[in-house]
């Protein structure tokens, strides 16, 4: 590929500013070597946020270098999709690095190890390569609409937001399997430029204003502005700055009237003390009796003596417990013998089979009332809770018998059918919107819950035993963090080989456990409160929308007018002759 660096910006140039013009070709020189590198790079930095929470600066910067590639790239439409794709790819794809943790998958019921390898490899670099196909189509969107002026501060980020929409809602209908696991939407939010910059504790509050997509507009804004200084002249470099600082500084004025003004619990609302537990049991694919005993007898010894410690309200078990299973009908005595005569809402999940089909299902059960609050999880997991037509297909036409084994093994252990509604369990003049584990990932859910349910307590349970690391720990912090303040609502979850812990409405952590069985307790205070994002939903998106459309509205009004201008002077031209 051929670069013609010297007339990288001078078309577009007035003659006088033939200082500016330099400045711009002694950049392009400077990176005309490494320029398809540009996107890898950029997507490195992106990722790192993900990796190291601390690292959040990065996310403010991290896109830069994608976007000065962009800027000077002279190549086929075809050769800069592939260049955006490669960033996305080293993006999407270290941000999804965890998947690999599941290997070998013996957890699927998957008993020869490099069938599980094969096939964890597969969905790490499916999904991978699913996610980077968005962020090529973002590179080939943004060249066409840039304008190299001001307008690009507002348009290119906009372009970045509903590319991350689009992103989220197309993985989930190539990763679909049956229409009875499948949940079509923009749920699959992870690598969203929003969760790297929520590291900043002001500006995580912008998510109470407009979700995690007013995030990455704030992230992608200030990337683009310090892109476009570096392109300017010194006046109007200094000039994007001051843009860029001023947009800054109005999101964290917003973001500190928000946590100055916010209301506070109401205090007629009495808060009560919430206990999230947690185990570390490890993963398995058939429970035994003998397991079963023991994890129910280590689970009531942790339920018991947090009750005599701190008498909580409310106590959430992690995903898949089976306590009260374990209780098996003595349920009544276990409460008399642990609470007393207090009022508690015990929250248990556990995998339910029907005839047909199983469900991961979250009991609610009030101890006084004695009723039970019903959850069916909604959000699946593709490749951990149903195996997507993806890889279901290639492995039973090309993987032989192994293959068909493996996908007849993994259905009839893990498949799962998810639930059709949302609902919320009435407790202590409230009500408790509990969501499962991979249901954190979505932006509209908890929403859901706190707008449709009037949910004043949020509360997330989780296991993630079949994972090694940790890093799907450090993104699910950032998740929790940005759903509790973009719902405005005191945030509990309960985690197997997963931290347990409570928010507060701005995103603080007030209690946590980890490593060691035990409990993260805190007290919390119901909400009844709305933020502008449970009101008005993710508002950002179509406002982005409505900016692209707009610069293309303009675009073509200019195209318009200068076609005009050029047949009127033919005309012209044509009378005088």
């Amino acid at each position: 590929m051929v670069y013609n660096i010297r007339a990288v910006d001078n078309s577009d140039t007035p003659m006088p500013h033939r200082k500016s013009a330099f400045i711009r070709d002694i950049h392009a020189l400077h990176f005309g070597k490494f320029l398809i590198f540009l996107p890898i790079v950029s997507g490195a930095l992106l990722a790192l946020p993900f990796f190291f929470g601390a690292l959040w600066p990065i996310a403010f910067v991290g896109l830069v270098p994608f976007i000065v590639f962009i800027r000077l790239f002279r190549g086929s439409a075809r050769a800069l999709f592939m260049r955006g794709f490669a960033g996305g790819l080293v993006y999407m794809g270290g941000v999804i690095a965890w998947f690999l943790n599941a290997a070998p998958a013996e957890w699927a019921g998957i008993s020869e190890p490099a069938i599980g390898w094969l096939l964890v490899g597969a969905v790490w670099l499916v999904a991978a390569v699913i996610l980077a196909l968005c962020i090529g189509l973002w590179s080939l969107a943004a060249k066409y609409m840039q304008k190299r002026d001001f307008g690009d501060i507002i348009v290119v980020p906009a372009l970045f937001v509903v590319f991350e929409y689009a992103r989220a809602f197309f993985f989930s209908i190539v990763s679909a399997g049956s229409l009875d696991s499948t949940l079509v939407g923009a749920h699959w939010s992870q690598g969203f430029l929003g969760y790297a910059v929520s590291g900043n504790d002001i500006i995580l509050q912008g998510a109470a204003w407009g979700g995690v997509y007013f995030l990455s507009f704030i992230g992608a804004t200030v990337n683009v502005g310090i892109a476009h200084a570096f392109f300017s002249s010194w006046k109007r470099g200094v000039a994007s700055v001051i843009l860029v600082g001023i947009l800054l500084a109005a999101s964290g004025f917003r973001a500190n009237a928000m946590r100055d003004t916010a209301p506070a619990p109401d205090q007629k609302e009495q808060g009560f003390v919430a206990a999230a537990i947690h185990t570390e049991f490890p993963s398995f694919f058939r429970l035994t009796d003998e397991a079963f005993a023991q994890r129910g007898k280590a689970m009531e010894e942790i339920i018991t003596q947090t009750a005599d410690a701190y008498k909580p309200a409310l106590i959430a078990l992690p995903e898949d417990a089976r306590f009260l299973f374990y209780l098996n009908g003595e349920s009544d005595v276990f409460a008399e013998r642990a609470f007393g005569d207090r009022e508690v809402l015990l929250i248990d999940s556990a995998r339910t089979e029907t005839r047909e089909d199983v469900f991961s299902v979250a009991y609610s059960w009030n101890t006084k009332r004695e009723s039970v609050n019903y959850q069916f999880k909604n959000f699946l997991v593709p490749a951990g809770e149903f195996l997507p037509y993806l890889i279901s297909i290639p492995l039973s036409l090309f993987g032989g018998e192994s293959g068909r084994d493996a996908v007849l093994s993994f259905s009839r252990g893990r498949g799962y059918t998810r639930g059709k509604s949302l609902g919320a369990a009435p407790f202590m003049n409230t009500s408790t919107g509990v969501l499962f584990c991979s249901e954190i990932f979505s932006p509209q859910l908890y929403r859901r819950l706190v707008r449709e349910k009037s949910a004043g307590i949020l509360v997330n349970v989780a296991s993630q035993s079949v994972f090694s690391g940790k890093q799907l720990d450090k993104q699910i912090i950032q998740m929790a963090r940005v759903r509790a303040v973009e719902t405005g609502r005191y945030f509990i979850r309960s985690g197997n080989a997963t931290p347990s812990f409570i928010l507060d409405p701005r995103g603080n952590i007030i209690a946590w456990k980890e490593s060691l069985a035990g409990a993260a307790v805190g007290t919390v205070f119901p909400r009844t409160d709305q933020t502008p994002y449970v009101r008005f939903g993710p508002w950002v998106v179509g406002f982005s929308f409505a900016v692209i459309f707009h610069s293309l509205w303009r675009t073509r009004m200019r195209a318009r007018t200068v076609h005009g201008s050029v047949l009127r002077a033919k005309e012209s031209d044509s009378f005088e002759a």
